[in-house]
């Protein structure tokens, strides 16, 4: 899958006899297909769709494919969706070409190792030697959103939506998050996300602890979006089974995890820095700065521009992609370079 680096649960398919390689996506509906691949492939659009997103639906054009074929399981005749993903792409610095939705996840399991960065189709039913430590229920109307229980810092139960197309932790809704105290007397500042809807600012924080099922996770960076439009109040992203083996059945409307007991006492990664940019050739344009953050304390502010990371400057390799600066160990050096001369050098904290 390349985990590290590309931050997205890939699995491979053919679409029309094309080899792609896949983001596995719990959380959206429909498959979904960039319009480039959809025009090379010769597909006609069939008319409008539209999806929910986290704050509003999105309008998109409808598209068939004559065939898909996932490790041996073979669907004809498939409707597909296909949405503006050029921002993401570009400010992911990756290329989507397709995006499996819970239509094509409900033919097949998917066996995902996060430990061990491995994926694999498994006809329905058959997880061979695969045992699971717990098997985790998932709810919603025959699975068409599946979710799933947990307990936040041991308050009462709560239903969450499982998105594993989603590399943050924790989503929730702000409205949620106040009602629940959970942002009282917290440390707290903004991180932005992007999906469908565009670029989002949110407000970030932690948890103490999540539990899911027999497992307890401690410090769990959290998003909180305002004008949420999900059917539950907090969506659990692939970093929280970063420590485990899984078997995802939507047609069982089982999940059944193995846990690395090793790996299963390593942090959950967070951003220490503070800032998101958009990289335009050799330079990336700072779009926000996280209130409280080093970035922040260090004097950088929108529009900022910076041209080097530790002395090396910026190019289409560099830092590669995937690459989070800002997600290294806390008491890491960074030195920023900046357009006009100037060098910033910052120690990475944990800032909420």
């Amino acid at each position: 899958m390349d985990l590290p680096k590309r931050r997205m649960v890939l699995a491979p398919v053919k679409l029309n006899d094309r080899a792609i390689a896949a983001l596995v996506d719990s959380g959206t509906s429909r498959t979904i297909i960039n319009g480039t691949l959809a025009a090379e492939l010769g597909l006609v659009p069939l008319g409008e769709t539209s999806v929910s997103s986290f704050t509003r639906r999105v309008t998109g054009l409808g598209y068939r494919a004559g065939r898909m074929e996932l490790a041996g399981t073979v669907l004809k005749d498939f409707m597909l969706d296909s949405y503006g993903t050029a921002e993401i792409e570009t400010l992911a610095r990756q290329h989507i070409p397709l995006i499996l939705g819970r239509d094509v996840l409900q033919t097949v399991d998917v066996e995902v190792d996060f430990v061990n960065d491995r994926i694999r189709w498994v006809p329905k039913g058959r997880r061979g030697a695969f045992q699971a430590d717990h098997i985790l229920a998932l709810h919603g109307e025959r699975a068409a959103f599946p979710s799933i229980d947990l307990v936040l810092e041991g308050r009462p139960q709560e239903r969450a939506l499982l998105d594993l197309g989603s590399d943050t932790p924790i989503t929730m809704a702000a409205d949620f998050a106040h009602e629940q105290g959970l942002l009282d007397e917290r440390c707290q500042s903004s991180a932005v996300s992007i999906g469908l809807e565009g670029i989002l600012t949110n407000i970030v924080f932690s948890l103490l602890c999540v539990k899911i099922g027999n497992f307890e996770w401690h410090d769990v960076p959290v998003q909180a979006v305002k004008n949420w439009k999900l059917a539950e109040p907090i969506s659990v992203g692939w970093p929280m089974f970063q420590d485990f083996r899984t078997v995802l059945s939507l047609g069982a409307k089982t999940m059944g995890m193995k846990a690395d007991r090793t790996a299963l006492a390593s942090e959950i990664s967070r951003d220490r820095l503070g800032i998101s940019g958009r990289r335009q050739e050799k330079r990336l344009v700072i779009f926000h700065v996280a209130p409280w953050s080093p970035a922040w304390h260090a004097g950088l502010r929108v529009n900022d521009v910076i041209v080097s990371v530790d002395g090396r400057a910026i190019s289409n390799d560099y830092p590669a992609p995937g690459e989070r600066i800002g997600f290294r160990a806390a008491g890491s050096n960074v030195r920023l370079g900046l357009a006009g001369g100037r060098t910033v050098d910052l120690m990475l904290i944990d800032y909420f």
